[in-house]
Protein backbone atom coordinates (compact mmCIF):
# COMPACT_ATOMS: atom_id res chain seq x y z
CA UNK A 1 0.00 0.00 0.00
CA UNK A 2 2.72 2.26 0.20
CA UNK A 3 3.75 2.21 -3.67
CA UNK A 4 2.46 5.86 -5.60
CA UNK A 5 2.05 7.01 -1.96
CA UNK A 6 3.11 10.60 -2.98
CA UNK A 7 0.84 13.27 -3.87
CA UNK A 8 -2.07 10.53 -2.52
CA UNK A 9 -4.92 11.48 -0.25
CA UNK A 10 -4.81 9.71 3.25
CA UNK A 11 -6.64 6.53 4.27
CA UNK A 12 -7.60 5.68 0.42
CA UNK A 13 -6.71 2.55 -0.49
CA UNK A 14 -9.69 0.49 -1.60
CA UNK A 15 -10.57 -2.31 0.82
CA UNK A 16 -8.12 -1.40 3.68
CA UNK A 17 -8.96 -1.32 7.13
CA UNK A 18 -8.17 2.00 8.50
CA UNK A 19 -8.35 3.02 11.82
CA UNK A 20 -11.02 5.70 13.23
CA UNK A 21 -8.05 8.12 13.65
CA UNK A 22 -6.97 7.79 10.11
CA UNK A 23 -9.97 7.95 8.57
CA UNK A 24 -10.81 11.12 10.48
CA UNK A 25 -7.65 12.63 9.33
CA UNK A 26 -8.47 11.39 5.74
CA UNK A 27 -12.01 13.14 5.88
CA UNK A 28 -10.01 16.87 6.62
CA UNK A 29 -7.95 16.28 3.94
CA UNK A 30 -4.59 15.22 4.85
CA UNK A 31 -2.53 14.24 1.77
CA UNK A 32 0.92 12.84 1.92
CA UNK A 33 3.63 14.88 0.55
CA UNK A 34 7.12 15.12 1.48
CA UNK A 35 6.17 17.45 4.66
CA UNK A 36 3.51 15.58 5.70
CA UNK A 37 5.17 12.00 5.35
CA UNK A 38 8.39 13.56 7.09
CA UNK A 39 6.40 14.83 10.32
CA UNK A 40 4.41 11.67 10.17
CA UNK A 41 7.15 9.01 10.74
CA UNK A 42 9.06 11.57 12.27
CA UNK A 43 5.98 11.49 15.49
CA UNK A 44 2.53 10.28 13.88
CA UNK A 45 0.29 11.33 17.05
CA UNK A 46 0.73 14.83 16.43
CA UNK A 47 -0.71 14.76 13.12
CA UNK A 48 -2.52 12.03 13.91
CA UNK A 49 -4.58 12.38 16.99
CA UNK A 50 -5.62 9.52 19.12
CA UNK A 51 -3.86 6.82 17.06
CA UNK A 52 -2.85 3.75 19.25
CA UNK A 53 -0.18 2.79 16.52
CA UNK A 54 2.65 1.90 19.29
CA UNK A 55 5.56 3.96 16.91
CA UNK A 56 7.27 6.36 18.59
CA UNK A 57 8.40 7.15 15.29
CA UNK A 58 12.01 8.10 13.64
CA UNK A 59 14.02 11.06 15.37
CA UNK A 60 16.97 11.27 12.93
CA UNK A 61 16.42 14.07 10.36
CA UNK A 62 18.83 11.96 7.99
CA UNK A 63 17.28 8.44 8.38
CA UNK A 64 14.30 10.00 7.79
CA UNK A 65 15.40 11.72 4.48
CA UNK A 66 16.87 8.03 3.49
CA UNK A 67 13.37 6.28 4.09
CA UNK A 68 11.36 9.03 2.44
CA UNK A 69 13.78 8.65 -0.97
CA UNK A 70 13.66 4.75 -1.06
CA UNK A 71 9.26 5.42 -0.53
CA UNK A 72 9.89 7.93 -3.13
CA UNK A 73 11.54 5.53 -5.94
CA UNK A 74 8.44 3.14 -5.50
CA UNK A 75 6.07 6.50 -6.13
CA UNK A 76 4.45 6.74 -9.93
CA UNK A 77 4.15 10.32 -9.72
CA UNK A 78 5.90 12.07 -12.39
CA UNK A 79 9.90 13.48 -11.83
CA UNK A 80 10.31 17.27 -11.93
CA UNK A 81 13.06 19.26 -12.58
CA UNK A 82 13.16 23.07 -12.35
CA UNK A 83 16.05 24.66 -14.02
CA UNK A 84 16.50 28.54 -12.75
CA UNK A 85 20.09 30.24 -12.61
CA UNK A 86 18.89 32.29 -9.83
CA UNK A 87 18.83 30.59 -5.78
CA UNK A 88 16.72 33.40 -4.32
CA UNK A 89 13.69 34.89 -6.03
CA UNK A 90 12.63 38.74 -5.49
CA UNK A 91 9.04 38.98 -5.89
CA UNK A 92 8.06 42.39 -7.73
CA UNK A 93 4.89 42.43 -5.98
CA UNK A 94 5.27 44.62 -2.42
CA UNK A 95 8.18 45.54 -3.70
CA UNK A 96 7.04 49.25 -3.08
CA UNK A 97 6.09 48.23 0.20
CA UNK A 98 10.27 47.89 1.17
CA UNK A 99 10.85 50.91 -0.48
CA UNK A 100 8.22 52.49 1.37
CA UNK A 101 9.25 51.35 4.71
CA UNK A 102 6.46 48.75 5.26
CA UNK A 103 8.36 45.61 4.61
CA UNK A 104 11.81 44.35 4.91
CA UNK A 105 14.16 43.39 1.34
CA UNK A 106 13.81 39.56 3.26
CA UNK A 107 9.99 39.54 3.33
CA UNK A 108 9.98 39.84 -0.72
CA UNK A 109 12.55 36.40 -1.26
CA UNK A 110 12.17 33.16 -1.45
CA UNK A 111 14.20 30.31 -1.64
CA UNK A 112 13.60 26.64 -3.36
CA UNK A 113 14.51 24.86 -0.63
CA UNK A 114 10.07 24.57 0.16
CA UNK A 115 9.77 23.11 -3.47
CA UNK A 116 12.48 20.91 -2.91
CA UNK A 117 11.59 19.17 0.25
CA UNK A 118 8.28 18.22 -1.86
CA UNK A 119 10.52 16.54 -4.10
CA UNK A 120 11.08 18.64 -6.36
CA UNK A 121 14.66 18.51 -8.46
CA UNK A 122 16.03 21.87 -8.20
CA UNK A 123 18.78 22.65 -10.88
CA UNK A 124 20.69 25.93 -10.13
CA UNK A 125 21.26 26.48 -13.53
CA UNK A 126 20.71 28.37 -16.95
CA UNK A 127 18.57 26.28 -19.85
CA UNK A 128 20.90 27.86 -23.19
CA UNK A 129 18.79 25.52 -25.98
CA UNK A 130 16.38 23.20 -26.11
CA UNK A 131 16.02 20.47 -28.97
CA UNK A 132 12.67 19.67 -29.25
CA UNK A 133 13.50 16.42 -31.80
CA UNK A 134 15.34 14.54 -29.27
CA UNK A 135 13.62 16.07 -26.12
CA UNK A 136 16.46 17.50 -24.51
CA UNK A 137 17.63 20.75 -22.41
CA UNK A 138 21.23 21.75 -22.86
CA UNK A 139 22.05 23.59 -19.27
CA UNK A 140 24.80 26.47 -19.13
CA UNK A 141 26.82 24.39 -16.96
CA UNK A 142 25.79 20.58 -16.14
CA UNK A 143 24.59 17.47 -17.97
CA UNK A 144 22.11 17.81 -20.57
CA UNK A 145 18.28 17.13 -19.41
CA UNK A 146 16.00 15.17 -21.00
CA UNK A 147 12.26 15.34 -20.78
CA UNK A 148 8.73 14.04 -22.03
CA UNK A 149 6.91 17.28 -21.56
CA UNK A 150 8.54 20.58 -21.44
CA UNK A 151 7.38 23.74 -20.24
CA UNK A 152 8.56 27.06 -21.14
CA UNK A 153 8.87 30.25 -18.48
CA UNK A 154 11.32 32.99 -19.79
CA UNK A 155 9.92 35.54 -17.85
CA UNK A 156 10.38 39.08 -19.18
CA UNK A 157 13.69 41.09 -19.58
CA UNK A 158 15.16 44.83 -20.65
CA UNK A 159 15.42 45.21 -24.47
CA UNK A 160 18.66 46.91 -24.74
CA UNK A 161 18.82 49.83 -26.01
CA UNK A 162 14.65 50.29 -25.96
CA UNK A 163 15.05 53.62 -24.01
CA UNK A 164 16.62 56.39 -25.44
CA UNK A 165 19.69 57.53 -23.27
CA UNK A 166 19.07 54.38 -20.97
CA UNK A 167 20.75 51.11 -21.04
CA UNK A 168 21.47 48.44 -18.84
CA UNK A 169 25.41 49.61 -18.22
CA UNK A 170 23.75 52.44 -16.30
CA UNK A 171 21.33 50.30 -13.70
CA UNK A 172 23.93 50.82 -11.42
CA UNK A 173 23.87 54.66 -11.38
CA UNK A 174 20.46 54.58 -12.16
CA UNK A 175 18.18 51.96 -10.88
CA UNK A 176 15.14 50.91 -13.08
CA UNK A 177 14.15 48.46 -9.89
CA UNK A 178 11.61 46.87 -12.16
CA UNK A 179 12.95 43.38 -11.22
CA UNK A 180 13.43 42.68 -7.52
CA UNK A 181 16.37 41.96 -5.27
CA UNK A 182 19.56 44.12 -5.59
CA UNK A 183 17.93 46.96 -7.93
CA UNK A 184 15.25 47.53 -5.11
CA UNK A 185 18.28 47.55 -2.86
CA UNK A 186 19.63 50.36 -4.63
CA UNK A 187 17.43 52.43 -5.38
CA UNK A 188 16.07 51.98 -1.59
CA UNK A 189 19.73 52.97 -0.44
CA UNK A 190 19.49 56.24 -2.92
CA UNK A 191 16.44 57.14 -1.41
CA UNK A 192 17.88 56.76 2.40
CA UNK A 193 21.07 58.79 1.44
CA UNK A 194 18.79 61.59 -0.69
CA UNK A 195 20.29 64.89 0.76
CA UNK A 196 17.43 66.87 2.43
CA UNK A 197 15.30 68.49 0.64
CA UNK A 198 16.41 66.98 -2.32
CA UNK A 199 14.44 65.70 -5.54
CA UNK A 200 13.22 61.85 -6.64
CA UNK A 201 12.73 62.05 -10.11
CA UNK A 202 10.78 59.19 -12.05
CA UNK A 203 10.24 58.83 -15.54
CA UNK A 204 7.32 56.50 -16.04
CA UNK A 205 7.26 54.35 -19.24
CA UNK A 206 5.12 54.44 -22.51
CA UNK A 207 1.95 51.98 -22.23
CA UNK A 208 1.61 48.94 -22.86
CA UNK A 209 3.58 47.21 -19.85
CA UNK A 210 3.50 45.22 -17.50
CA UNK A 211 1.11 45.92 -14.40
CA UNK A 212 -0.01 49.74 -15.21
CA UNK A 213 -0.70 51.06 -11.78
CA UNK A 214 2.83 50.27 -10.46
CA UNK A 215 4.55 52.94 -11.32
CA UNK A 216 1.96 55.45 -9.67
CA UNK A 217 2.08 53.20 -6.49
CA UNK A 218 5.78 53.59 -6.21
CA UNK A 219 5.64 56.68 -6.03
CA UNK A 220 2.74 57.01 -3.57
CA UNK A 221 5.10 54.62 -1.58
CA UNK A 222 8.22 56.62 -2.04
CA UNK A 223 6.01 59.66 -0.88
CA UNK A 224 5.06 57.70 2.62
CA UNK A 225 8.90 57.15 3.19
CA UNK A 226 10.14 60.84 2.42
CA UNK A 227 7.05 62.13 4.32
CA UNK A 228 8.94 60.48 7.42
CA UNK A 229 12.22 60.48 7.06
CA UNK A 230 12.89 63.99 4.25
CA UNK A 231 9.55 66.15 4.44
CA UNK A 232 10.97 68.78 2.28
CA UNK A 233 12.13 66.47 -0.32
CA UNK A 234 10.23 66.95 -4.02
CA UNK A 235 9.11 64.12 -6.34
CA UNK A 236 9.17 64.61 -9.92
CA UNK A 237 7.20 62.24 -12.43
CA UNK A 238 8.00 62.64 -16.02
CA UNK A 239 5.21 61.11 -18.01
CA UNK A 240 5.52 59.42 -21.39
CA UNK A 241 1.11 59.45 -21.27
CA UNK A 242 -1.78 62.06 -21.03
CA UNK A 243 -3.54 59.89 -18.79
CA UNK A 244 -2.98 56.43 -15.82
CA UNK A 245 -3.99 53.90 -14.42
CA UNK A 246 -6.51 54.47 -11.73
CA UNK A 247 -5.40 58.17 -12.06
CA UNK A 248 -8.52 59.63 -9.62
CA UNK A 249 -7.48 57.30 -7.46
CA UNK A 250 -3.75 57.84 -6.83
CA UNK A 251 -4.20 61.85 -7.40
CA UNK A 252 -6.13 62.12 -5.07
CA UNK A 253 -4.53 60.38 -2.46
CA UNK A 254 -0.94 62.25 -3.37
CA UNK A 255 -3.48 65.66 -2.26
CA UNK A 256 -4.96 64.34 0.65
CA UNK A 257 -1.34 62.52 1.97
CA UNK A 258 1.80 64.07 0.55
CA UNK A 259 0.16 68.20 -0.44
CA UNK A 260 2.93 70.00 -2.87
CA UNK A 261 5.26 67.40 -2.64
CA UNK A 262 4.37 65.50 -6.01
CA UNK A 263 4.43 67.04 -9.58
CA UNK A 264 3.29 65.11 -12.19
CA UNK A 265 4.09 66.23 -15.65
CA UNK A 266 2.20 64.48 -18.26
CA UNK A 267 3.28 63.79 -21.99
CA UNK A 268 1.28 67.26 -23.11
CA UNK A 269 3.65 69.60 -20.99
CA UNK A 270 6.93 67.56 -21.55
CA UNK A 271 6.51 64.61 -19.54
CA UNK A 272 7.52 62.55 -22.55
CA UNK A 273 10.19 64.24 -24.19
CA UNK A 274 12.88 63.06 -21.10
Amino acid sequence: HLNGIFGRDAGSVDDFGYSASMARVASDGLIWTQATLDAYIENPKPLVSKTRMNFSGVKDTQERADLLAYLRSFSSQINVTLVEPSRMYYTCFFSNLYLGGVKEIDDLGHSYGAIAAEGINVSHDGAVDVDSAAKTVSRASSSTLPYDTLVLAPGTDFADGAIEGWDINAQSAMPHAYKGGSQTELLKSQLVNMREGGTFAMVTPANPYRCPPSPYERVSMVAHYLKANNPTAKIVVADSKDTFSKQSLFQEGWLRHHPGMIDWIKSDFGGGTV
